[in-house]
């Protein structure tokens, strides 16, 4: 210190001053707006990386009932379906450009309207006899059970030699019971109702609620389907409240039941003024008890809303339809 003059002295102390009063460095703070899309974008990350494989890939399952290799199952008899309706068979098929028939199967597709102006309703109708239940046939888009599992409907169709077809329950799409010729897919509590038919060739529809696959399984379901609503009481008459929402005039699929070997499917056009509006479920109703049907369902509509007969579109799909899981469809017996 004998060596600092005080001069130096007081020059250094007036630094160390002034370097005092200089203001700290701040750390710059993030704005909260960009931590609050930070957290965002994370958090959307994560549900897509757990929503990818669970709802958005393909995914296939397993039967829970495998397919049985045993010989078909006993045929109902004549006199319960094939022999009432003799006459409408032919000894070889006879096909024109709505009329199909053989040994096995007769069906008549017509076009019909109602209405007028934008009121019209153009709506085709199946009129269906068969005289074994293995002719009512449904199929899966790609032969596989799975979840998000869909193609065009007509490749699904054509690649079946369906001679009719219609959209079905989209079940990849939908939760609820699959039970598809014979074989139990899934068996989960349906929200909807639920309509089977049964190997002997009766339909029945079940209330949301009161169906049990593992005991209609055991009655003999054939097929099994979940979207809805019924449409009819079980006397067959038309209904005005249904298990849905969806009441509103919309393209309708739906297929109706006379008595065993004896069926109608419906599939109504809509969103298209001056052709067809669609039909409000109790008009589809109305016309299922029109028809004399004593049971009748509703399958999924709007842009599933399909029909092909002989490998060609019937019905004009709203925006050229979509790609379903999928099909009901009518087609001869493969030869064993």
């Amino acid at each position: 210190m004998a060596n600092v003059t005080l001069e130096q002295l007081i020059q250094e102390t007036a630094e160390q001053s002034t370097a005092a009063k200089l203001p700290k460095r701040r750390r710059k703070r993030v704005p909260l707006w960009s931590k609050l899309l930070l957290d965002v974008l994370a958090a959307a990350v994560l549900l897509c990386a757990f929503a990818l494989p669970h709802h958005v890939l393909p995914r296939t399952y397993a039967p829970l009932t495998p397919p049985s290799t045993e010989p078909a199952p006993e045929q109902p008899s004549d006199t319960s379906m094939g022999a009432k309706f003799a006459e409408r068979f032919t000894a070889t098929v006879v096909q024109s450009e709505n009329k199909y028939s053989s040994p096995n199967i007769s069906l008549t597709v017509e076009k019909k309207t109602q209405g007028e102006g934008d009121k019209l309703i153009t709506y085709y109708v199946a009129d269906i006899y068969i005289r074994t239940i293995e002719c009512f046939q449904t199929a899966l888009a790609g032969n596989t059970y799975g979840k998000g599992i869909s193609e065009p409907f007509l490749d699904i169709a054509t690649a079946h030699n369906a001679i009719l077809a219609v959209s079905g329950d989209y079940y990849g799409r939908h939760y609820g019971p699959v039970i598809r010729n014979g074989v139990l897919y899934r068996d989960t509590t349906a929200s909807a109702d639920v309509c089977v038919l049964y190997k002997n060739g009766v339909m029945k529809t079940f209330a949301k609620g009161t169906f049990n696959a593992g005991a209609e399984m055991q009655n003999g379901a054939w097929q099994a389907w979940s979207f809805g609503p019924e449409l009819l009481t079980a006397e067959g008459a038309s209904k005005t409240r249904f298990n849905s929402s969806l009441t509103p005039k919309h393209p309708r699929c739906a297929i109706g039941y006379y008595e065993p070997g004896h069926y109608a499917l419906v599939l109504v056009d809509g969103r298209k003024d001056g052709y067809s509006t669609g039909m409000t479920l109790t008009e589809l109703s109305a016309l299922f008890e029109s028809m004399g049907c004593s049971a009748a369902y509703n399958l999924d509509g709007g842009r599933s809303a399909q029909m092909a007969y002989a490998n060609a579109m019937v019905n004009q799909p709203y925006k050229d339809g979509r790609d379903v899981s999928d099909i009901l469809f009518i087609g001869e017996v493969a030869a064993k």
